[in-house]
């Protein structure tokens, strides 16, 4: 069995309201999930640390995120990744690491409101990792 290419998802998780980190989560899910049906693995930190953010230090969860990415085979931006501290440093270790990166983008045709860009979708159809 060939193995996925892991693709970690990079955003905004912190919000002024309950709601809009809610909104963040979701949207990080949403293209997580565009990823796995285009063959990728997605690794989405906001579903591992929904809603007990505040019981872990931010800190640590910068951290995690960072060991996490560093495991992974490309990074995909979410389009309001500039407003998210974690997703600056995450995109940085990614230049430093030359991973491959890419930006999701709303996509209303498609069934879960979200698109990625042909090269990412070949990249995770293509040759194994």
């Amino acid at each position: 069995m060939t193995a996925r290419r892991r693709v970690y998802v990079a955003g905004p998780y912190s919000a002024p309201t309950p709601e809009g980190i809610r909104a963040n989560i979701l949207e990080a899910q949403l293209v997580g999930l565009a990823i796995l049906e285009a063959g990728g693995l997605p690794l989405v930190p906001h579903a591992l640390s929904a809603y007990v953010e505040r019981r872990v230090p931010e800190p640590v969860w910068l951290q995690f995120g960072v060991d996490w990415l560093t495991e992974c085979d490309g990074l995909v931006l979410l389009p309001r990744w500039p407003q998210s501290r974690g997703a600056i440093v995450e995109r940085g270790i990614a230049a430093e690491e030359r991973l491959p990166m890419w930006e999701a983008f709303p996509s209303p045709s498609m069934p879960h409101g979200w698109g990625l860009p042909d090269s990412l979708v070949r990249w995770l159809r293509g040759a194994a990792r």
